[in-house]
């Protein structure tokens, strides 16, 4: 028994295809020069793929969210007095993708 493929006209497989191929590029070179780790890679790789099945911008907005949002939490510990050195990426990006995905494509 054969699989049917059936046809994609909006472009949505190669755009998440393509999206988490993007997604992996700069999640690891963000690994290897600033220590992003690599469950944080990937996680971002799904998440950053899902969104780009919706569209380009809400792909955008997932990521750049995800990353706003670490960066508020290492701004308001910086603030409290914790000076960690690390801060996980995971939550936030999670985070990121809720908001793109519910508020982009209203």
């Amino acid at each position: 028994a054969g699989a049917v493929v059936a046809p994609d006209p909006g472009g949505h497989l190669l755009r998440t295809v393509t999206g988490a191929g993007i997604a992996a590029a700069v999640m690891f070179a963000l690994a290897i020069v600033a220590g992003v780790g690599l469950g944080d890679v990937k996680l971002a790789i799904p998440l950053i793929a899902s969104a780009a099945w919706h569209s380009w911008p809400t792909a955008f907005w997932a990521f750049l969210a995800g990353w706003a949002f670490n960066a508020a939490i290492v701004i308001v510990a910086h603030l409290l007095g914790r000076r960690q050195t690390h801060c996980p990426l995971g939550p936030p990006l999670v985070l990121g993708w809720i908001f793109a995905i519910s508020l982009i494509n209203l």
